[in-house]
């Protein structure tokens, strides 16, 4: 039900919400204030200058955004793996993570999660802490972080002020630890060679001799407590004590069956607990080298860690399973907490044996240890957002990553509920209605929205990454091979099914390349393909659902260079009426470029340019294909060098019908990797590396109505090859309400036909003056949408006609139609004023759009009938 401002309900709930947590932050002392910037001149008193919004954990919001999903606090990285390690006295944590443009440490208050400080660290000075292990140490007193990759750092944990540079020939450092007097750093490398450090001096002393062939660069390394002996593991599945004063090895201790990954010595210096991937943990006696103990139990893929409780007695594990505390004279196991436990997930316990950190993705939690319960907020995706889409009533968000599928409330901002599944590619999840389909490396399933239920998995198809499109009744499901598995027999065959009975209805031939985009047509009866990027054979093709025949075909005219493609990323309207591609950077064009095509003709509308030279990570078209948004700051290949920190995470707005730019929004803590647009196009949601969701407010432009006197001025705007400015207006005349209705649709009304002119139009088609002829057919064709023209010109084809003449009556009548408004003021106007009745949307609005889309057949009149069958889509959908 919609009130009287015509804002769908959940649309008016979370402004409600959105007053509500106004309040609540003003009680709290919080400043009660909603924006940080005033948008424009209009809204000051209803979001004064200055003012702020936040999101549900406190934090404020970026210029423009109504609300964030999930949360950015205790996340690091990008997804990939983060070292850790907790500083002596158990109260700050440290991680190491490579960011989107560098590799970082930062600092984490134990206690409140707050994040203390952050060291930057260019990927050139230290490679990247993305390794299998620690690549982290404090120093004993707390007092030094070491950080390494290509090469050895050392930092003031109080102000991060850089102490030193421990150079290195360029071996990709991955393992670091302080003696337990803080004067010697042991560092292991690539080339299985560990080198001691003088951390005073930065001096390298000695290095331990270690013969280990076809070692993985990874072993972990202890010191003993007297700092005597250094214990080191990896993939020979032996542990080597060294003498720490001559570099020799001493002892060898024989017992796991594959690599070892964890290490750890007892307070005492009498015990040393290994983890090893054969699924054991071992105690050992590091005087006489004998096992004393093998606990069991332990998934052979994991790596779990260790940690000797203060006085040495117990010991805890922990793993993706859980925690787990043993008797390390019985090998008993004392407790077992679950709560800890998450697939892909590792924990690293605090030197006091209370606090423990779990590690999943790109997000950091803390728990403690005794009871297993959480100590900081743990909801919220843990990888970087790939997936965007909302439900077709507007209700409801996906928000993905490669392994989790997250929904949410978009009123409320709750997790509704998630599932898991790995996604095969960074795709855009088709939704249906209440139906999505989930592309893995083995099948397609089928889930309920929101529940994430499996309704059915489609299987017997090659395994790879899979480009997949579900139609808008939920009906029928195409796919295609994007990327094999090597030695796998390529398929550029498309495969169209029921999905009611999974049966294949058409199989789609003529790629002869990967298919890189599939896109149903918003009514169903056409398929739109793209085979493009490496390996694409640089075609976009048009299939007729019902019989499985291709209707046209856009080719790329130029010859690429060698290996280079000539169309990247492909993106179609909801239409398939405008469609863009990337243009890949050359030596020529070094900035990625987007190009807006025609459909139908394959007519190029304009071209877009990066304003950097990482190009653009993802588009996406509004639901009415009369804008486009793109995020840029996503490297096209891997030696195209950083970016300006500024470029990341931008979103870019531009109207397709012009190429121009109409706003720009910029939030996340990273790039943006995906976006969509509510069904209604008030809202853009984007989801970002940083694991958060951004929904952005596109009528914060315009959101004062306008007043009586203001409408032949906001009429007039609307014509205007200012982008921003009509923007702005459209926005005006929605908020604008029913009062704009009437005065919009009577100068939408297509215009009387002068009868006497179009059949004079008529006779001079017949002209033996080629110059007059062709001036009549361009003044008929541009009449076209008057009433009572192509009355008239059928009445001419049915008056025996010459040939001659009737072959250019017949091509009059019979004229593909446009798909795009031209860009003469006249038509963007009528476009835009369209555009302002569907985002209305109110009955009166509607009834309006039912009378243009009943006139006679147009431009005008198939824009509003496509129109108004989305909004009885969202209609029907509610």
């Amino acid at each position: 039900m919609e009130g009287r401002s015509g804002l769908p309900a959940w649309v008016r709930a979370i402004r409600i919400r959105c007053v509500s947590l106004l309040w609540a932050a003003t009680a709290a002392g919080i400043p009660g204030v909603l924006w940080a910037q005033d948008p424009q001149a209009g809204a000051k008193d209803q979001f004064p200058a200055g003012s702020e919004r936040r999101d549900a954990a406190g934090d404020p919001l970026p210029p423009g955004a109504w609300e964030r999903l999930g949360t950015a606090r205790l996340r690091h990285g990008s997804g990939g793996s983060v070292a850790a390690i907790f500083s002596p006295d158990s109260k700050v944590l440290a991680t190491g993570a490579d960011d989107e443009n560098s590799s970082s440490i930062r600092l984490w208050d134990v206690a409140t999660g707050r994040e203390l400080r952050r060291i930057e660290v260019t990927m050139r000075d230290s490679g990247s802490f993305a390794s299998l292990g620690p690549s982290l140490a404090f120093s004993p007193d707390g007092k030094i972080v070491a950080g390494a990759a290509v090469r050895i750092q050392l930092w003031e944990a109080a102000t991060g002020k850089l102490l030193r540079n421990l150079e290195k020939d360029g071996e990709w450092c991955i393992a670091l630890c302080f003696s337990p007097n803080g004067k010697i750093l042991a560092a292991g490398d690539g080339r299985n060679q560990i080198r001691l450090f003088d951390v005073e001096t930065g001096q390298e002393l000695r290095s331990l001799k270690r013969d280990i062939r076809n070692q993985l660069p990874f072993f972990p390394m202890v010191f003993s407590p007297d700092g005597e002996t250094l214990a080191t593991g990896g993939v020979d599945s032996k542990i080597h004590l060294a003498d720490v004063s001559t570099g020799n090895e001493r002892l060898c201790l024989l017992g796991h069956r594959d690599r070892v990954h964890t290490l750890a010595y007892s307070p005492d210096g009498k015990k040393i607990a290994s983890g090893s991937q054969d699924g054991t943990v071992r105690l050992w006696d590091p005087e006489a080298g004998g096992e004393l103990r093998t606990l069991v139990g332990f998934r052979k893929e994991g790596r779990p860690t260790l940690a000797f409780s203060p006085e040495g007695e117990t010991l805890w594990t922990g793993d993706s399973d859980g925690i787990r505390l043993y008797d390390t004279v019985s090998g008993r196991e004392l407790r077992r907490r679950e709560g800890p436990a998450k697939p892909r997930s590792r924990v690293v316990f605090a030197p006091d044996g209370k606090t423990l950190a779990r590690l999943s993705g790109s997000a950091i939690s803390f728990w403690d240890a005794s009871s297993g319960q959480a100590l900081s907020p743990t909801a919220g995706a843990e990888y970087p957002v790939h997936f965007l889409d909302f439900t077709s009533d507007g209700r409801t968000l996906l928000a993905g990553g490669a392994w989790t599928q997250r929904f949410w409330d978009v009123a409320s901002g709750k997790e509704l509920g998630c599932f898991e599944d790995h996604v095969a590619g960074r795709l855009q999840l088709p939704i249906s209605g209440k139906i999505v389909a989930v592309p893995t490396w083995d099948d397609i399933a089928l889930r309920k929205v929101p529940e994430g239920t499996e309704l059915f998995r489609f299987k017997n198809r090659p395994r790879g990454e899979v480009a997949v499109a579900l139609s808008s009744d939920g009906k029928s499901l195409a796919w295609g091979i994007m990327h094999g598995f090597p030695g796998a027999k390529e398929d550029t065959t498309i495969h169209l099914l029921e999905t009611g009975t999974s049966k294949e209805v058409h199989a789609l031939v003529g790629h002869s390349g990967p298919i890189g985009v599939l896109a149903f047509a918003q009514d169903g009866k056409t398929l739109a393909s793209a085979s493009a990027g490496y390996g694409g054979d640089n075609t976009i093709r048009f299939w007729d659902v019902a019989t499985g025949s291709e209707l046209w075909k856009l080719e790329a005219r130029e010859t690429p260079p060698s290996g280079q493609p000539l169309m990247g990323g492909v993106s179609f309207s909801s239409d398939l009426g405008v469609l863009v591609y990337a243009d890949p950077p050359s030596a020529i064009s070094k900035p990625e470029i987007l190009t807006l095509r025609e459909a139908a003709t394959g007519r190029e509308m304009a071209r877009l340019e990066s304003s950097g030279e990482r190009g653009f990570a993802v588009v996406r078209f509004s639901p009415d294909g009369r804008f486009l948004a793109g995020s840029e700051g996503k490297m096209f290949s891997p030696g195209a060098g950083p970016p300006s920190p500024g470029d990341a995470g931008k979103i870019r707005l531009w109207e397709t019908g012009t190429g121009k730019q109409v706003a720009s929004f910029q939030g996340h803590q990273g790039s943006v990797e995906a976006l969509a647009f509510s069904p209604e196009g008030r809202f853009l949601a984007s989801g970002g590396r940083d694991t958060t969701v951004l929904l952005w407010d596109l009528t914060i432009q315009g959101r004062e109505a306008s007043r009586p006197e203001e409408f032949p001025q906001l009429w007039e705007r609307l014509a205007g090859l200012d982008a921003a400015e009509a923007y702005r207006s459209l926005w005006r005349l929605v908020a604008s309400g029913d009062a704009v209705v009437e005065p919009l649709l009577e100068r939408l009304k297509p215009g009387r036909t002068d009868v006497a002119q179009v059949r004079q139009w008529i006779l001079d088609l017949a002209s033996p003056s080629l110059g007059t002829g062709l001036k009549a057919s361009k003044m008929l064709k541009e009449a076209l949408d008057q009433a009572g023209t192509r009355a008239e010109l059928e009445k001419a084809l049915g008056a025996d006609p010459t040939q001659e003449l009737r072959s250019r009556l017949e091509a009059l009548l019979s004229a593909p139609p446009n798909p795009l408004p031209a860009n003469s003021p006249e038509m963007l106007q009528k476009s835009r004023a369209l555009g302002v009745l569907e985002r209305m949307g109110t009955p009166k609005a509607r009834e309006a759009l039912r009378a243009l889309a009943s006139g006679e057949p147009s431009r005008l009149s198939r824009e509003a009938r496509s129109g108004l069958a989305r909004l009885e889509a969202r209609e029907g959908a509610k």
